[in-house]
C-alpha cells in the first residue's frame, strides 16, 4: 500500500479453488429468489462464481 495512513482495516480469508463460500436451504418454492440472492453475493467477490445444487434438483421445475 503505497503512500498509506493509518491502521489497516479489513480481514481476509484463503479461499482454494471448488471451495464453498456460501450455502443456502430453501424450499422449491423459494428457489428463484434464493438463487438471485447468491448471484447478487457472488458477484461481491472478486473471483468467478458458480451456483449449484446439492439436493433436491428433481423438485424443482426448470
Amino acid at each position: 500500500m503505497r503512500r498509506a495512513f493509518g491502521k489497516a482495516v479489513g480481514l481476509a480469508a484463503k479461499v482454494n479453488k471448488g471451495q464453498k463460500i456460501m450455502s443456502i436451504r430453501v424450499n422449491a418454492l423459494h428457489y428463484a429468489a434464493a438463487r438471485e440472492a447468491l448471484k447478487l453475493g457472488a458477484a461481491k467477490l472478486p473471483m468467478p462464481y458458480t451456483i449449484t445444487i446439492d439436493k433436491g434438483k428433481e423438485l424443482l421445475k426448470l
